[in-house]
């Protein structure tokens, strides 16, 4: 499964912390990575819920799950996804496959829930856009900066005031 591994750090706003997005989405059915928005602890949840599903593989068997935009009715076999801010059904999955792609999510939202590795990556990636902004400015209109640390794409909300910031000072306004 090719899959693009991003952290999203939105705007800060006044005596408040920096919101943080970690998520992978599949290359061949993007539409999946809707599930990032889900916390670690329920992620745990739905991995144990699927293994177990596809363990009995009693078809009479099924897990209904997802997030707030994007639904899952997960069979031992194939999954059924609906976007439903759009009310469609998407094409059937397998549920291997939303168990491996689950696995994935799994491991990297665990490698940067360590408040360390965490700030490590998003310090890195601040000092390189605070360096060069017009390089890594998503949109000529905007405030999305973005780059790419070792595989993991990195997009960052920053405003003129964030530019004065030394890389610790922004890594420590994260949630």
């Amino acid at each position: 499964m090719n899959t693009i591994k991003s952290i999203v750090v939105g705007k800060k706003f006044p005596h408040s912390k920096r919101d943080i997005t970690i998520g992978i989405t599949p290359d061949s059915y993007s539409e999946i990575g809707h599930l990032s928005e889900l916390d670690l602890d329920v992620i745990t949840d739905i991995i144990s819920e699927l293994e177990t599903l596809i363990t009995k593989n009693d078809p009479g068997d099924y897990v209904e799950w997802g997030v707030d935009l994007f639904s899952v009715l997960s069979f031992p076999e194939l999954s059924k996804c609906t976007d439903t801010i759009h009310g469609v059904d998407l094409a059937d999955t397998s549920t291997t496959y939303l168990l491996t792609y689950m696995r994935q999510l799994q491991s990297i939202k665990e490698q940067y829930s360590d408040v360390t590795a965490l700030h490590s990556i998003l310090e890195r990636a601040f000092q390189q856009i605070k360096n060069d902004p017009s390089t890594f400015k998503k949109w000529e209109n905007g405030t999305y900066y973005e780059t790419a640390i070792d595989g993991l794409l990195i997009n960052l909300n920053l405003s003129d005031a964030d530019f004065i910031l030394s890389a610790t000072e922004y890594a420590d306004q994260i949630n």
